[in-house]
C-alpha cells in the first residue's frame, strides 16, 4: 500500500500549505485506490470530498473526471446513481470540448463501465 501512504502524506502537505487543488487531486487518487481495493464506501467519501473542493474552487475540468470515477464506484452497487454521476460528467466533458472523454461515459448495462476503460493512477509511490 505504498501508493496509499504516499497519497496520505501528500494530502497532509497540501492541507498544511492550503493547496486545495492539490488536495482535491489527492483525494481523487485516494478514491481510486480505495475503489480498486474494494472499499467502495471509502472511495465514495474521498470522491465527494474532492467534488466539494472542486465546487468551492470553480474547478470543472477535474470535477468531470471525479464524477466519472464516482460513477464507476456507484456502478459496482447502485446503477441509478452511476448513471446520474456519468450524466453530470458527460455534460461537463461536452462543455469543455473533451469529446473523447464525453463519449466514454456512455455506459450500457451490457458492457459494464469498469470493463471498458481502465482507471488512471494519479498518485504513484516516489522512490527518490
Amino acid at each position: 500500500m505504498q501508493a496509499g501512504n504516499a497519497c496520505q502524506a501528500a494530502l497532509i502537505l497540501f492541507r498544511d500549505n492550503n493547496d486545495r487543488s492539490g488536495e482535491a487531486a489527492t483525494l481523487d487518487s485516494l478514491g481510486n485506490l480505495a475503489r480498486h481495493a474494494g472499499d467502495h464506501r471509502g472511495a465514495r467519501a474521498h470522491y465527494r470530498q474532492a467534488l466539494d473542493l472542486c465546487s468551492d474552487l470553480g474547478e470543472t475540468y477535474w470535477k468531470a473526471d471525479i464524477l466519472d470515477h464516482l460513477g464507476q464506484t456507484h456502478a459496482l452497487a447502485d446503477e441509478p446513481q452511476a448513471r446520474a454521476a456519468w450524466h453530470r460528467a458527460a455534460e461537463l466533458y461536452r462543455v469543455q470540448h473533451r469529446v473523447e472523454d464525453a463519449s466514454s461515459t456512455n455506459w450500457t448495462p451490457s458492457v459494464p463501465r469498469l470493463q471498458r476503460r481502465p482507471a488512471t493512477w494519479c498518485c504513484e509511490p516516489f522512490d527518490g
